[in-house]
């Protein structure tokens, strides 16, 4: 991918991250998670380098800080579980799964 594909790459997950806040307003969280588990499943054509599915995944995962604020801070220390899946199909797409951990 092209720096300019990259670029443009991350805007389209920012604006679909701002229309995503606005539709879902009433179910995202009050106040963002201090502690939390965060989940991707990836559907594929044909299978991918976890590197290569981790540079898709990174702008979704700040996204879900700085836009939905659904978590306070992607540290480590704030993430207690991250898990990427890969299931082939056809069409592709990008389930997100982010839950609170609470008493950690």
């Amino acid at each position: 991918m092209s720096f300019r594909d990259r670029i443009a790459y991350k805007n389209a997950i920012k604006r679909a991250a701002e229309t995503a806040a606005m539709i879902y307003k009433n179910v995202l969280p009050e106040t963002p998670y201090r502690k939390c588990k965060i989940k991707y499943i990836v559907f594929n054509p044909r299978s991918r380098d976890d590197d290569a599915n981790y540079e898709t995944l990174k702008p979704l995962r700040d996204s879900a800080v700085n836009i939905l604020k659904i978590i306070e801070d992607d540290k480590r220390k704030m993430i207690i579980s991250l898990k990427e899946k890969e299931i082939l199909s056809k069409d592709y797409k990008i389930i997100l799964s982010v839950s609170e951990v609470k008493n950690y």
